[in-house]
């Protein structure tokens, strides 16, 4: 259930940034791919707070969060074949990161 929700907002918002593997092949940090850069990380908030309900404990935050990131790898993998550019490497870790610490955090709000 959790996948379904987190991807099919993800492919219908915009299927070609999220899904594209060069979407940020040639970075020239132009404001396009600056706020792409900036969406998937506020974007990493909101999928945190969600997870936080979804999941309900803060130690099973990170295999939620790891789950929801190999998921899309696999999914751009068949879209549009492996991401060798390292900006898509970079902004995907840092919104991994920041959906698992502030998931983590909410969730261990929340049990206190």
């Amino acid at each position: 259930m959790a996948f379904l929700a987190f991807t099919s907002f993800e492919f219908l918002l915009c299927r070609e940034h999220f899904l594209s593997v060069n979407a940020l092949k040639d970075m020239n940090l132009d404001l396009s791919h600056g706020l792409l850069m900036l969406d998937v990380c506020c974007n990493g908030f909101w999928r945190a707070r969600i997870s936080d309900y979804l999941v309900e404990r803060a130690k099973k935050c990170l295999e939620f969060c790891e789950t929801i990131y190999i998921i899309h790898l696999f999914i751009c993998l068949f879209y549009e074949g492996w991401p060798s550019a390292m900006a898509w490497w970079v902004v995907n870790i840092s919104g991994f990161a920041v959906m698992a610490l502030l998931g983590e955090y909410f969730g261990m709000r929340r049990e206190l």
